[in-house]
């Protein structure tokens, strides 16, 4: 050990070099497992995460590998399958916000089945209940 100490002291830029090298692996490394336990291991924020399943459907015959559900495939599913406790749709909308705002902006928001929200044990900030053009069911 007193000589490797020794033979650092001689050679100061080199060391210098080892030594930045070293923090830098280090700080790379805890950077990416901040990263991979925030995104890939931290639980989902939603009541019984670990049941829930995103379902798709493929159409390898037009060369889609994977796209949302049709509507009226959703409808046969919802009444003939089995396997799951509950079931609900959702998709991606943009709405424009006007009036006070100028210019207007566009926002994105989601359109979902009456059950969607309480699946994932959360209280919407706004809703329409009530309004049936405003749920896919």
């Amino acid at each position: 050990m007193t000589s490797t100490v020794r033979a650092l002291r001689t050679r100061p830029g080199f060391t210098a070099v080892a030594v930045l090298t070293l923090a830098a692996g280090f700080a790379v490394n805890a950077a990416i497992f901040s990263l991979t336990r925030t995104v890939l291991l931290r639980p989902l924020p939603y009541r019984d995460a670990e049941r829930l399943v995103l379902v798709g459907e493929a159409s390898p015959l037009r060369g889609v590998p994977y796209s949302a559900v049709v509507p009226a495939n959703y409808d046969v599913w919802r009444e003939r399958v089995t396997a799951f406790e509950v079931t609900a749709a959702f998709r991606f909308v943009y709405f424009t916000l006007s009036g006070q705002i100028d210019p207007p902006v566009r926002v994105q928001g989601v359109t979902a089945a009456p059950a969607f929200f309480p699946m994932l044990g959360i209280t919407p900030l706004r809703s329409c209940p009530g309004r049936a053009s405003s749920v896919v069911n």
